[in-house]
């Protein structure tokens, strides 16, 4: 993975095999980052885990096998109060067929490249909480 940061903005490029919420962490380690929000991704993915959610902190998780384009690369990377990294990532990937499949990405490996682009928000005021109505890291605000 390589990247760089230009103003607020950072383009980060994954590889090949690359696993992504790991590629990720390195990100917000290098660059410090509290809050950011994906702009954009755009390349594919192989060895996917897509998640649903259920009820009550759960999330029924679906793996898929072969190689996908990624249609749509949305998100947010936040951390808690403590200061552990807790990104939100939706997708949705097409086969070579162009038949989708879509959800909250729980795992994936990068097939040949990814290309990220990220907004550092550079506040401590937006972070992830354990909501107790949902059992889940959901978004809090300190207004």
């Amino acid at each position: 993975m390589k990247s760089i940061k230009k103003d607020d903005i950072i383009i980060a490029r994954f590889d090949d095999k690359e696993e992504i919420f790991s590629g990720l962490e390195k990100v917000v380690k290098k660059y410090n980052l509290q809050s950011a929000i994906i702009l954009s991704g755009i390349g594919m993915m192989q060895k996917v885990k897509l998640g649903y959610f259920t009820g009550k902190g759960k999330y029924k998780g679906t793996k898929f096998a072969g190689y996908f384009e990624i249609v749509n690369f949305a998100g947010s990377l936040l951390q808690t109060k403590q200061k552990d990294f807790k990104p939100h990532i939706h997708v949705v990937l097409a086969k070579k067929n162009k038949k989708t499949v879509g959800g909250h990405l729980v795992e994936g490996t990068v097939f040949n490249t990814l290309e990220l682009f990220l907004l550092d928000l550079k506040t401590d005021r937006i972070y992830r909480q354990i909501n107790k109505k949902t059992d889940l890291f959901g978004l809090e605000i300190d207004e």
